[in-house]
């Protein structure tokens, strides 16, 4: 028995090898499964979206520096060397989210309390993308994150909120609320508000955990920039995102109601599915650690095995769907050898 499980193992093991090179190339597939189109008719951003999705997947959604080459070569062949659109969006009242997105810790509508100031947030000079709390008003603005504040931190543990007198970006803040606490402040309802207000007497302001992030068509969470110097000018209405093909595809702010030509893409990926012919057989249960509950059996451990070793070397993929079906069905496989004789 211990030889047929060693057995067993080695053959996984030497499984798990082969799909790591599939992984790669499986890698390497969902870096070129994003096919980008090039069309040459001008029509608003939120036309363009709906054209785009009609008869693509979206509007472009770029991640890197080699997404970008390969979209301005879907145009090299059609002369226009303008503005076009891409996926890219602001929403300066409706994209502010927390930091600390632990459901457990928010209520019914806690999520969307806002207590902004008359006027704002107005992203005025087009890069406020943070919050800060003032006293003794109680009232939010929002500011550029690279700005030396005060600020609060949230502790879980206690559900209190802790006053920082040390001047510090967002990021540096937040790096320092995650290693003392749990992460910069949120404010739930205005009682809250009212108490963290009180914590700022006798200062102006403190960083809370409240920001916002430009959106994605697709709702990709990408966070490549590529903006022209100068770029983003937030002038008048300028929400919505377009490349200029004669600054190498960099990025400009523009009015969505400009008629521009615009790019797309199409996801091949989205066309394979991998399904299963209704529900897996009985299987051990496997704990947030990896580890099987309830007896341990060399069946159960050959299965834990083998899910560790599929995840660990196939955790690059972007492709989760391939990934979770792979190793879920290598391990089967091989417990089915393994039950049989092997």
């Amino acid at each position: 028995m211990c030889l047929v499980y060693l057995l067993a193992e080695a053959l996984l093991r030497s499984a798990i090898m082969f799909w790591l090179l599939i992984s790669t190339l499986l890698t390497l597939s969902s870096c070129l499964s994003r096919q980008y189109y090039f069309v040459d008719i001008s029509m608003t951003w939120t036309e363009a979206q709906t054209y785009c999705r009609q008869n693509y997947t979206d509007l472009a959604t770029l991640e890197n520096a080699e997404d970008t080459s390969r979209l301005i070569a879907a145009a090299v062949n059609s002369g226009y060397n303008g503005l076009a659109w891409i996926g890219l969006y602001e929403d300066l009242m409706n994209n502010w989210r927390w930091f600390l997105e632990d459901d457990t810790l928010y209520g019914p509508g806690e999520k969307d309390y806002k207590n902004w100031s008359n006027l704002e947030p107005n992203n005025a000079g087009g890069n406020e993308m943070c919050t800060h709390l003032i006293y003794p008003q109680g009232v939010w603005n929002d500011l550029p994150c690279n700005y030396g504040l005060y600020f609060v931190c949230y502790n879980k543990a206690t559900n209190s909120h802790v006053l920082i007198t040390s001047s510090m970006t967002v990021s540096d803040a937040r790096q320092y609320c995650r290693q003392y606490y749990t992460d910069l402040s949120i404010i739930r309802n205005q009682s809250e508000n009212q108490l963290i207000t009180n914590l700022l007497a006798g200062y102006y302001s403190a960083w809370i955990g409240l920001y916002r992030s430009r959106l994605w068509s697709d709702q990709s969470k990408s966070a490549y920039e590529n903006w022209i110097t100068g770029q983003p000018d937030m002038g008048a209405n300028k929400d919505c995102i377009a490349v200029s093909l004669n600054k190498s595809g960099q990025w400009s702010d523009e009015n969505c109601g400009l008629n521009l030509p615009f790019f797309c893409y199409k996801d091949s990926s989205l066309t394979t599915q991998v399904t299963t012919a209704g529900p897996l057989s009985s299987e051990p249960t496997l704990n947030s650690t990896g580890s099987t509950t309830g007896p341990l059996s060399s069946e159960t451990h050959l299965y834990s095995t083998g899910k560790y070793y599929c995840w660990t070397f196939l955790i690059r993929t972007h492709l989760e769907l391939y990934r979770n079906y792979c190793c879920t069905l290598l391990v089967r496989t091989y417990l089915k050898l393994y039950r049989f004789n092997l």
